[in-house]
């Protein structure tokens, strides 16, 4: 209505009733149509701007010296040109049609775009790399490592030992073993710490028990590494008598003096009277009492100590003195299987570096590479010599045997850098703690898929590896599996080899590439020689054993079952 009462009422109504031209806008542009002086407005104009065109219009025209439009003595508007809110209003004369660039609406503005990077130019461009490297998430090892399942298939329930864990409220471990000295024993191992004592509450038994806590995960660690060390080891789970002796000699515990002597250390004698009376089973009391070669079980070497500890000190039925023996007793092993570790340049054999080790070489994403890059024939490898029992597959693990049977047939102890010490030790580095042996005996000693994958990284620990750029000097396209090709083929051996080229320095490549290395190794040996075939071969007749004795307890086997 304001709009006709301006422009001449009836006039604009007419014009509006003829039908004007539709609008037709871009980004900027509204078109507007003109008749008889008549402007109509549309699209997104708001109501302010329209006056304001209208207004600016009318006063032009009036300044030009003529009527407004329609009238007898100016029929048609003139050409005009106004500015309206910072803009130019173009008008024309009919049939012309008029275009006003006006100001948009007011809105919000448009939020601005992200700046990205530009990309190199250079593909291969190594500052750009680096740019995308920094706004990468950093690889989680929890999360992305090949590993990461050891947190459903151990006891820890983490990719880090009970040994190492900041949390650990209980040893799990130690009320387990500590449990079965007491069930299995019986009355034997409470008279040995207080006579007369009866159950643990006893004073006496609970400070030997404190001491205990406090040095059982070293003292477990230096119980499975010593016992791995036997030449008889049995999946370095259980100590034999020749483990213990060479045990006992290290620590500074033996001496061929008498036990009466003033050196204060036992005689060869006594030990061999307290192994057997620590390895004595009632019958019937141990479900275990078929542990190999009569050797020690975890809680036997804890009974064991205290024996020593006893007789080392001379101690006769003295009430509470036992617990201070033996803290006595582990200090002394500690202090000197410390000093036979540096001397011998070996400190695994007295401490546990398992733990500083996988955080600064192994759970790293480009050891994690090598291990996704070789999966499948580590699989195919690990999975074609597992045991299967009662015709189905039972725990999947490796034995200490099997372990012992790839290593010697892949030519890995050629060389002087790895013994076969040193072999059964990587086969028990590489597992986890199992808090009851008895119950999870073939995870307590056998090694599992993951196990199996990080005892090659403890190979490389201790095997010595030519650097790569040697073997690129010699044309062998830094292949180690190309120089056992070349060895065979001109009779060399391997420690020869290294020998000659005056490779053992302490120059190496990083842990990566050496695993590879050792990986190229391992198929060049198990291709060659077909090993798989045979070591199948090797178990036909121990599988076919357990098969027919499952047979007989349980009747024939279903067919899905096998």
């Amino acid at each position: 209505g304001k709009l006709r009462t301006l422009l001449g009422g009836g006039r604009a109504a007419a014009a509006a009733k003829d039908g004007w031209s539709t609008a037709h806008k871009d980004e900027r542009h509204l078109n507007v149509s003109l008749m008889h002086g008549v402007a109509e407005t549309i699209g997104f104009m708001s109501r302010r701007q329209k006056m304001e065109a209208l207004k600016a219009l009318r006063l032009q025209l009036k300044r030009q010296g003529g009527p407004l439009a329609g009238s007898p003595e100016r029929p048609f508007p003139p050409l005009v040109g106004v500015r309206v809110a910072g803009r130019v209003v173009a008008g024309g004369v009919p049939p012309m049609t008029v275009c006003l660039l006006v100001r948009e609406p007011t809105r919000a503005p448009p939020p601005e775009p992200r700046a990205k990077p530009p990309p190199p130019e250079d593909p291969l461009d190594t500052e750009g790399a680096a740019e995308k490297r920094k706004v990468r998430k950093p690889w989680d090892y929890a999360v992305k490592s090949i590993f990461a399942a050891r947190k459903e298939t151990t006891d820890a329930a983490d990719m880090v030992d009970f040994a190492h864990q900041s949390n650990r409220l209980t040893n799990r471990s130690l009320e387990a073993d500590w449990a079965k000295c007491l069930k299995l024993k019986q009355e034997r191992f409470l008279d040995l710490i207080e006579k007369g004592a009866t159950t643990d509450a006893h004073q006496a038994v609970k400070a030997v028990k404190q001491v205990f806590e406090e040095h059982y995960d070293w003292l477990m660690y230096i119980f499975h590494v010593h016992a791995s060390k036997d030449t008889l080891a049995t999946d370095a789970a259980y100590m034999g008598w020749l483990s213990f002796g060479d045990l006992m000699t290290m620590a500074g515990v033996t001496s061929e003096e008498p036990l009466q002597e003033p050196s204060g250390k036992c005689a060869q004698l006594d030990l061999d009277a307290v192994f057997k009376a620590a390895n004595f089973e009632a019958n019937g009391t141990d479900p275990n009492d078929d542990n190999p070669l009569e050797a020690l079980t975890r809680q036997e070497f804890m009974e064991i100590l205290l024996r020593v500890a006893r007789a080392k000190s001379g101690l006769g039925s003295e009430a509470g003195q036992l617990a201070p023996a033996l803290a006595q007793l582990v200090q002394l092993m500690r202090g000197n299987l410390a000093k036979q570790a540096e001397l011998n340049e070996h400190e695994a054999s007295a401490a546990d570096l398992r733990h500083e080790w996988r955080m600064s070489q192994f759970y790293k994403e480009e050891t994690d590479k090598v291990y996704r890059k070789w999966e499948s024939r580590l699989h195919e490898l690990f999975y074609s010599h597992v045991d299967r029992i009662n015709g189905g597959l039972s725990f999947p693990c490796w034995h200490l045997a099997d372990w012992q049977w790839l290593m010697e047939h892949c030519g890995f102890h050629e060389d002087a850098s790895f013994t076969r010490e040193e072999a059964n030790l990587c086969f028990y580095l590489a597992k986890f703690e199992t808090v009851d042996y008895l119950k999870d005996r073939n995870r307590y000693e056998g090694m599992d898929w993951l196990s199996f994958l990080e005892s090659f990284g403890h190979v490389v620990r201790y095997k010595e590896m030519p650097l790569v750029a040697t073997l690129e000097e010699l044309g062998l396209d830094g292949s180690a599996a190309k120089l056992m090709e070349r060895l065979h083929q001109t009779g060399k051996t391997w420690d020869g080899f290294m020998a000659e080229q005056g490779l053992c320095s302490e120059k190496q490549d990083p842990f990566h590439v050496e695993l590879d290395q050792v990986f190229h190794l391992l198929f060049y040996c198990v291709d060659k020689y077909k090993l798989l075939g045979p070591f199948l071969e090797q178990h036909k007749s121990k599988k076919a054993t357990k098969s027919r004795l499952a047979s007989r307890r349980s009747g024939p086997i279903a067919s899905g079952q096998q």
